[in-house]
């Protein structure tokens, strides 16, 4: 696995939990928690990998915890808040609920970074995953204009001309139909938990 030193890892973990009814990040998965999973899938191909959420039960050892500047608005204020702290030129992002995600995904998503801004995969049925995707320094002022605004969500980016949909339907050695099943259910959990 190659290590970048331009990228940051961010594991996106402030979700509520709603439709789980506990804390998702916390949960097992094999041997360590869906938070712990996330960042060891992240952390050989980046400089750093942190965590990004305001809960304090979110730190483990090794990683930066750092919590949200604008929180209440989703993603788009967790990955703001992580590069307004962190100086590299690339964040690679992944979401704590996307356990499926393999270090091969994140390899091949970050190998596009060079000719993109943004780099975000796209599943068969035509679905942006925007909370697993690689996104340059150079954005910033669009997503805080676009905070500014009032937007909570990162589709918008979708439409940036630098912005690289990636067809997963094109790699099927590296992406399965379940690559981006979220585990928000406690059934979709119990379905794809390791033993």
């Amino acid at each position: 696995m190659t290590f970048h030193p331009s990228v940051t890892g961010m594991v996106l973990a402030g979700g509520k939990s709603s439709r789980m009814g506990t804390d998702k990040a916390l949960l097992p998965w094999g041997k360590t928690s869906m938070l712990e999973h996330a960042a060891n899938r992240l952390k050989p191909l980046c400089h750093e990998v942190v965590i990004s959420s305001n809960d304090r039960k979110h730190q483990i050892p090794g990683f930066a915890l750092i919590p949200d500047t604008e929180p209440g608005i989703g993603p788009l204020g967790g990955i703001l808040s992580v590069m307004k702290r962190r100086n590299e030129e690339y964040f690679l992002v992944l979401s704590v609920d996307l356990p499926l995600v393999t270090s091969a995904i994140l390899k091949h998503i970050l190998s596009f970074r060079k000719s993109y801004s943004l780099v975000i995969p796209v599943n068969s049925n035509g679905m942006p995953q925007p909370t697993c995707a690689c996104y340059h320094r150079k954005l910033l002022p669009l997503m805080e204009q676009m905070m500014q605004q009032g937007a909570n969500s990162l589709r918008p980016l979708i439409r940036h001309p630098e912005c690289f949909s990636l067809p997963v339907q094109d790699y099927p050695d590296i992406f399965t139909p379940d690559t981006f099943i979220n585990m928000n259910h406690p059934e979709t959990y119990e379905k794809y938990r390791p033993e």
